[in-house]
């Protein structure tokens, strides 16, 4: 049991977006995806310096190198993991977080597993990305839970989760399968604007009420087998 508000961040390696002390340690594609975080937010300082609310090189990310094992971790306060990079995998099975969380603009260089966990308020997972496999499957998102632009470069595993509040999913980038099949949304599902360049599993799913698509691509077949709609699919 952790017990109060947890940074995570402040236990990584601390740099400045900017630097470049840390940046051997990066794999090649990760390395990439840095320099693309640095250009977006110099372009937003630069268009308005109101949107980013700190000057670019003020900004810190936080590293970490070896696996992050929370398996089984009670947090009873908020979490923050916002622009934070896992460069080994993070192990959060059957954690429970009771107060919001924050993985927004996360970078998971390996694998980010959270199976069987349970967030009790909101989940943030904003702009984040998934290089290698993403588990949630029979995650419980109680509060709802907020992917909006983040990206998933191999299969995404949201299989059985259950979201009692809003999920929002909107504008993601699923470069490999989504699998969510067997989930149950008790609010509104908004995947409007995402692109899925592989096939979208959502057979057995639930949508209690809105199931929102508008403005989405689709390469593959979207597979819906058994899948129960209560409300009306945009």
């Amino acid at each position: 049991i952790i017990k109060g508000e947890f940074f995570g961040t402040e236990l990584g390696l601390r740099a400045p977006l900017y630097g470049d002390a840390l940046l051997p340690l990066f794999p090649p594609q990760e390395r990439e995806q840095l320099q693309r975080d640095r250009s977006r937010l110099l372009r937003l300082s630069q268009l308005s310096r109101s949107l980013v609310g700190v000057a670019p090189e003020s900004v810190q990310i936080a590293v970490f190198k070896a696996p992050v094992k929370l398996v089984q971790t009670r947090f009873t306060g908020s979490v923050h993991f916002n622009n934070t990079f896992f460069l080994d995998r993070l192990e959060a099975m059957g954690a429970t977080f009771v107060n919001n969380d924050d993985l927004s603009e996360a970078r998971f260089s390996q694998s980010a597993l959270f199976y069987s966990s349970i967030f009790a308020d909101s989940a943030e997972f904003r702009g984040s990305i998934f290089f290698e496999k993403s588990g949630f499957n029979r995650v419980l998102f109680q509060q709802g839970v907020n992917f909006q632009k983040s990206r998933f470069k191999t299969t995404g595993n949201f299989n059985q989760v259950n979201v009692s509040g809003t999920g929002n999913f909107s504008r993601t980038l699923w470069e490999n399968n989504a699998d969510f099949s067997g989930s149950q949304w008790q609010d509104r599902a908004l995947f409007s604007r995402a692109k899925f360049t592989e096939s979208l599993f959502l057979t057995e799913t639930t949508f209690e009420k809105l199931a929102s698509f508008r403005e989405a691509r689709f390469s593959k077949p979207v597979n819906l087998r058994g899948a129960r709609i209560r409300d009306r699919l945009a």
